[in-house]
């Protein structure tokens, strides 16, 4: 074969590879997940590895979230120091990292878990980023040395393939955060409408007394500064809800006692007593946030019992986070699942927005949140996936 034809062969193989990545890519029947796997399973082809992964970093850990192993060894989900790997590289440097013999063209490797425990002698990996940070690596490898380096054209593939990914994962960031803002709409037309409309209907009403009634107009006045107070509650929670995502999340150091405390000396606690039941860390996140949120847990347990409580704070056994529960009645099982729901309350003083803030707070935060039966037989909200400093 001629060297015309063979480049014309080459070109053939090109086209032909990047005509089954259009149509993965084109296929909207496909979820995410499929699509990355027949990424995957194209890239080891036309590169000639036998391994391929999607990977994603979270603080130190490098976690395998879509891998093609032949040998089993290593599976989805599984976990590794960042440090460790080679794709640390490609992480700090937002570079396609590019390698046909670790041992000659990076000897500073050969010390890593990649290298001794998982025997990767090449590698071709690229940063996917979202959001202008990086979430991981796209890359390929095998257990031994290339005998040809990698072209530009090789490079060329592993770059689109990634580029495509932080593309979709950025798409599907956005419309989850479309959805959520379109779910707070609701909320808020569903406050205006019933919520609002209750204490206006309930002030017009002691106008019409007061005027009817001069003699008793006091006691109507009072009625009328009632229902607008309760307006002007709903009217802060709604504008707290409504500006949570709007922030960026001001991350720092945050000491957890110190924010309890500042929510303990600004909500109203009077009858109610605190107990802090171990010593709270120092972890990462929004101190304004974070009081805010701990001042409607507060507010939910003065809604919910009588005049005299406690509520405990502390960390969660497994230390994945902490806990703020009450002595009070607690919440019904069957009710858990709409306790965090804009506008429930079982209350009808409470603004069912309380507890729907706290769950925008963790969002924000990156954090879950739950609620469950106290060990005192009130409520207990657990927090977890709080980094811990």
């Amino acid at each position: 074969m001629t060297s015309d034809e063979l480049s014309g062969a080459n070109q053939e193989r090109q086209a032909t590879i990047l005509r089954r990545i259009y149509r993965v890519i084109a296929d909207k029947d496909e979820p995410f997940e499929g699509k990355v796997e027949k990424l995957l399973e194209i890239g080891r082809e036309a590169l000639g590895t036998e391994y391929g992964a999607l990977s994603y970093i979270e603080g130190d850990d490098y976690i395998f979230e879509i891998v093609h192993d032949p040998s089993g060894e290593t599976e989805a989900g599984d976990v590794v120091p960042l440090e460790e790997t080679n794709c640390e590289y490609a992480i700090d440097t937002e570079q396609t990292l590019v390698l046909t013999d670790i041992e000659s063209e990076a000897p500073e490797l050969t010390s890593r878990a990649g290298f001794t425990e998982m025997g990767v002698q090449c590698y071709i990996g690229t940063p996917v980023v979202v959001n202008e940070a990086v979430y991981g690596t796209f890359c390929f490898y095998d257990r031994t040395v290339r005998a040809e380096q990698f072209t530009d054209w090789d490079i060329t593939l592993v770059d689109l393939m990634g580029k495509w990914i932080s593309y979709e994962l950025e798409r599907e960031r956005r419309e989850a955060k479309l959805t959520r803002q379109r779910n707070r709409l609701d909320d808020f037309a569903n406050v205006v409408a019933h919520d609002l409309r209750n204490p206006i209907n309930v002030a017009q009403a002691y106008v019409e007394f007061a005027r009817d009634e001069p003699e008793n107009r006091h006691e109507h006045l009072d009625g009328v500064e009632t229902a607008l107070n309760r307006m002007e509650v709903l009217i802060d929670d709604v504008l707290s809800l409504a500006h949570i995502e709007q922030q960026n999340l001001d991350a720092e150091t945050v000491h957890l006692r110190s924010v309890v405390d500042d929510a303990w000396e600004t909500a109203a606690t009077e009858g109610l007593s605190l107990s802090i039941g171990d010593v709270l860390p120092t972890i990462v996140g929004s101190h304004s946030l974070l009081q805010q949120a701990f001042e409607n847990l507060i507010r939910n347990t003065v809604e919910h019992t009588d005049s005299e409580g406690t509520i405990h704070i502390g960390l969660l056994e497994d230390r994945s986070g902490f806990y703020f529960e009450d002595d009070g009645p607690g919440i019904p099982k069957e009710k858990f699942k709409r306790a965090f729901q804009a506008g429930y309350s079982t209350t009808s003083d409470g603004t069912g927005l309380g507890l729907s803030i706290v769950k925008e707070i963790a969002d924000a935060h990156d954090w879950s949140i739950s609620v469950t039966d106290g060990t005192m037989g009130g409520a207990r909200f657990e927090v977890e996936n709080v980094q811990f400093i």
